[in-house]
């Protein structure tokens, strides 16, 4: 019985239904033996009038969890036979069928039924402690599953909140890219923009300039198409625009008002009978007006050169956005055209 009780109360961990159906059952099979150990003690040494059938022994669980007996106040009495008391119940007639079957017994028997009783109750409250160890054992085993437990779902909150924290930031990530390419488009948009704007200011600017260019060039080409028809003239002894002055039966020929001017100074305080040296005078007059002619030029060369150079600057730096060089392109003009003006007489 003991190893059938044992087999059993062995508890298997895999499975809780069965653990419970086997506690089930040793519970019912030790309430069996104890019924039968008690009883057989009742009829071996008390009387059923004088005891209580339900206090002979009480069982108390103690704080550690062992069972301990307690025996009653009352003292068994061998000798007086025992009473059948009218039960009702399926468990008090078994109580009664037992207790008649153990006072039907001879005295010996009954001592060594109560030897069997005594060992079979010491084996009782040692299979009852094993239990209760085994069920301290399944308690520290489920507290130590419920805190596994416990330890993985805080571990999957806590790999859940990583994983928002990661999708968060990878959002974050995300924006600050697109906020970078679109940075970065726009800034080549710009450029492209300006390089257009900038190649497109800069050929007008380079058309202007040569514009500018063609229209001095055309003026260096008059002044020296001038500067030609005066020296040839003046080998000649002819000059462009020069009126002639009559001395005595004579022409003579002056060039331009400041040859005539001092033609005039020359006849006033000359002698006219004197030809020879009337056109000696008018020689050297010749000659200085030739002189002063080519400095006039040379120098409206390089007057030309430096109103062209003024004028690339000056529409360069209005192409850049400078926008202090109106006053000096209108004095340039006015500079320009005086130029012209003085070339052509």
């Amino acid at each position: 019985m003991v190893e059938l009780y044992a087999a059993f109360t062995v508890l298997s961990m895999d499975n809780g239904t069965r653990d419970a159906v086997i506690i089930t059952l040793a519970g019912i099979l030790s309430h069996l033996v104890w019924y039968v150990v008690k009883h057989s003690w009742k009829a071996c040494f008390g009387n059923s009038e004088t005891q209580n059938p339900n206090s002979d022994v009480r069982n108390s669980k103690t704080d550690n969890g062992e069972r301990e007996s307690e025996a009653t106040a009352s003292k068994l009495k061998h000798s007086e036979p025992s009473k059948a008391v009218p039960n009702t119940s399926p468990r008090e007639k078994l109580h009664s069928a037992l207790r008649e079957f153990i006072n039907g017994r001879p005295e010996l028997e009954r001592s060594e039924l109560r030897i069997v009783g005594q060992e079979n109750k010491r084996q009782l409250e040692e299979l009852l402690k094993e239990r209760d160890d085994a069920l301290k054992q399944r308690d520290q085993y489920s507290k130590n599953c419920d805190d596994a437990c416990k330890d993985r779902d805080d571990a999957r909150k806590q790999r859940d909140e990583d994983y928002r924290d990661r999708d968060s930031a990878l959002q974050q990530l995300d924006g600050a890219h697109k906020i970078q390419d679109d940075l970065r488009e726009s800034k080549l948009e710009a450029a492209e923009n300006y390089k257009a704007m900038s190649d497109n200011l800069w050929d007008k600017t380079e058309r202007k300039i040569y514009q500018s260019k063609q229209r001095y060039d055309e003026r260096l080409r008059k002044a020296m198409d001038q500067t030609a028809a005066i020296k040839a003239a003046s080998l000649e002894g002819k000059c462009a625009n020069c009126s002639g002055i009559r001395i005595g039966d004579r022409s003579i020929t002056t060039g331009g008002s400041y040859l005539t001017a001092a033609l005039y100074k020359v006849m006033n305080t000359a002698e006219i009978g004197q030809d020879e040296e009337v056109y000696e005078n008018l020689q050297q007059l010749r000659d200085k007006a030739r002189q002063e002619i080519g400095v006039v030029v040379d120098r409206s060369y390089g007057l030309y050169s430096l109103m062209l150079t003024l004028d690339g600057n000056v529409e360069r730096n209005n192409t850049l956005g400078v926008k202090g060089f109106q006053g000096l392109t209108e004095f340039t003009d006015y500079i320009g055209a005086a130029l012209d003006h003085l070339v052509e007489r």
